[in-house]
């Protein structure tokens, strides 16, 4: 008796071509819903500290342009320039991380979120575990460029 193999190429074909429409598909919605959060948002924090006489601050920046964002930190001894994949669901911008920008290995989770944004009464606020890891639930207003606002900062107590 003869057996029949199907080939396997039609089958990795038929693969490719449902995970290319499905890309396809995702960043199209993307692109419509994202432009809504497009924005250079900033937030300073201290954190009561001093290292050599100096306050221990930290200064975060969150561009979101079209399908994606750039998180980034700097302060004393903390520093990273994250490249991020985002989504929307109903009035939450998530960010996931991607890969590393400047360089530096980090040690960012590509499965849990590295940030939440949401606006609340025309202000915007960010949840991340990486705004001081100890107050990992804490809610912190964002500063935005558009439109304009003034600078805003805030103890990790």
């Amino acid at each position: 008796m003869k057996t029949f193999k199907m080939p396997k190429a039609p089958i990795y074909l038929l693969v490719f071509l449902i995970a290319c429409n499905t890309k396809q598909s995702i960043s199209s919605s993307k692109e419509k819903l994202t432009h809504l959060w497009d924005n250079h948002y900033t937030l300073h924090t201290e954190s009561g500290e001093t290292m050599n006489n100096i306050n221990v601050i930290y200064d975060y920046e969150l561009v979101v342009s079209n399908d994606s964002a750039t998180f980034l930190l700097d302060g004393i001894q903390a520093a990273f320039k994250d490249k991020c994949y985002i989504s929307e669901t109903k009035d939450t911008l998530t960010g996931y991380f991607a890969y590393d920008i400047d360089g530096y290995e980090t040690s960012h989770n590509q499965i849990s979120p590295l940030f939440k944004v949401f606006k609340s009464d025309n202000h915007y606020y960010i949840i991340s575990e990486i705004i001081a890891p100890t107050y990992s639930n804490k809610i912190w207003r964002l500063k935005t460029s558009s439109p304009p606002d003034t600078t805003t900062t805030q103890k990790n107590q």
